[in-house]
């Protein structure tokens, strides 16, 4: 059995964190370097801001830039800072190789530089992943470790939102995570708004099989079974009423009522703005005469305010008819047109029942 030691906080991290607030502190200002140990996490404070043009948004990826440089030289010449100057990489790297959330800046301001880094307890299953890619020879690099650590704790990433974590282009981030894909490490669904979640090997090595399972096979059945409900309650769904209902893009809604089409749950009615989706009736529609038209149109407009033509045919066919002919907008235009005691029609080529 491998025993792996697990600090509570990163050796490395630590010291590279207190390196820097020594070797980077503003000496001008009258104030000393404080290291509180709270509960859940230390606090790391130093004097004075970051030097000129590096904030927390760029810290991963600006040139090195010293506000004491002879001290850093020195310090880099007896061992006690990093001979490249990248410091801070060894601060992500000690946080993340243990499944903790990333070395947090953001407290700080004019006045001081302050490092949150987050304590507790470590992802067990996580370290032991990152331990035997490690020992396999495939390490991850800094970039890779923060998306699966990102990945671990929220599920989802897209190629934007791993561009401003990494604090590089969305090129450099499509990159890294398509590596992880081509490693079996991850995987991707979606064309145009593409989002990136742990592959089923990894879920098993982190002992949460299951979550794959609900991350990937319970969401598009869920949002398929919105959709029936939405229809049974309120009638034909248009793409914009699934995109809102089941909160994904448009794009993805048009996916989600192509792939119900195809697998004959609901049937397209109407054509461009006027086109929505109905449930596929399993039976064959009735085909209905003039009189019964009559009769069922008035019920579907005693309820509304006005209809289209398209939204009249989709509530025909919710119903289970069928208009006769090739025609149906013509038939329909006809007949309405000649019952001009029942129906009237309004802008936009709307009707509505007169009362």
């Amino acid at each position: 059995m491998l025993r792996l030691p697990i600090p509570e906080y990163a050796k490395e991290a630590y010291r590279e964190a207190i390196n820097n607030a020594l070797i980077h502190r503003d000496y001008s200002k009258l104030g000393t370097v404080f290291v509180q140990w709270h509960s859940d996490h230390l606090l790391i404070t130093n004097p004075g801001s970051f030097p000129s043009g590096i904030t927390p948004q760029n810290l991963l990826t600006h040139e090195p830039k010293p506000r004491n440089p002879r001290l850093a030289e020195i310090c880099q010449r007896i061992g006690l800072a990093e001979s490249s100057a990248r410091g801070v990489d060894r601060i992500y790297l000690g946080q993340l190789r243990y499944g903790r959330p990333s070395p947090d800046y953001s407290r700080s301001d004019e006045e001081a530089v302050r490092l949150v880094l987050r304590g507790g307890t470590a992802n067990l299953e996580f370290v032991h992943l990152v331990h035997d890619l490690d020992q396999s020879g495939q390490g991850l690099s800094l970039d890779e470790l923060i998306a699966l650590n990102q990945l671990q704790i929220e599920r989802r990433v897209d190629v934007q939102a791993l561009s401003q974590l990494i604090q590089k282009g969305e090129t450099d981030a499509r990159k890294t995570l398509e590596h992880l894909v081509e490693r079996g490490l991850v995987e991707s669904s979606g064309q145009r708004n593409r989002s990136y979640f742990l592959s089923a090997k990894v879920y098993a090595k982190l002992g949460t099989p299951a979550g794959y399972v609900r991350l990937k096979g319970i969401d598009p059945i869920q949002q398929e079974a919105m959709v029936v409900e939405f229809i049974k309650a309120h009638g034909p769904i248009t793409k914009a009423q699934t995109a809102e209902l089941c909160q994904i893009s448009s794009e993805n809604a048009r996916v989600l009522l192509r792939k119900m089409t195809n697998d004959g749950k609901i049937a397209l009615v109407g054509s461009k703005r006027g086109s929505a989706y109905v449930l596929m009736i399993k039976e064959p529609l009735t085909p209905i005469t003039d009189k019964e038209l009559i009769s069922v149109i008035t019920g579907i407009l005693k309820d509304k305010e006005s209809l289209s033509l398209d939204e009249i045919d989709a509530a025909l066919h919710e119903r289970g008819f069928e208009v006769a002919g090739n025609n149906k907008r013509n038939y329909l235009t006809g007949m309405m047109s000649r019952r001009k005691t029942l129906f009237e029609r309004i802008d936009r080529g709307r009707y509505r029942l007169i009362r």
